[in-house]
């Protein structure tokens, strides 16, 4: 009977802190509560709110994109910011970015989508009724 080989690895789970250039399944698997993770559920909620509060399934995979290229732009800019420079190719990569997310933000719809929140009056809810009770 074979033995198990024993654990030589702590089984304590060390988390990596998302950066710029970090892989996107990183990104994604980020705590949302961190400040990176707020950065990108703000975006996100504010695009989903500019598409009118309900986007479709395309819109919502652009929505995924520009948030996740946003967040990315976001943390290159405090690098930046705070004085910083940027590595051989990080500029380039992030002139590709903010051109995609301009591109996605073009097919979204630059200006927003709003929400259809007319009630009906009585008189459209009978003309409604009789419309189908016609067509019946």
């Amino acid at each position: 009977m074979r033995k198990k080989p024993q654990q030589t690895h702590s089984t304590k789970s060390t988390k990596r802190v998302p950066g710029p250039f970090s892989k996107d399944r990183i990104i994604v698997d980020m705590d949302k509560r961190t400040r990176t993770g707020r950065v990108y559920r703000t975006i996100k909620t504010d695009l989903i709110a500019h598409c009118g509060g309900s986007p479709s399934v395309a819109k919502r995979v652009l929505i995924e994109n520009v948030s996740l290229l946003e967040t990315r732009v976001h943390l290159v800019s405090e690098r930046i910011l705070s004085g910083e420079d940027l590595a051989a190719g990080e500029g380039e990569k992030l002139i590709s970015w903010m051109n995609a997310i301009l591109s996605h933000l073009r097919a979204l719809g630059l200006e927003p989508t709003l929400k259809d929140i007319t009630t009906p009056n009585l008189a459209d809810i009978i003309a409604a009724s009789a419309r189908k009770d016609a067509a019946e």
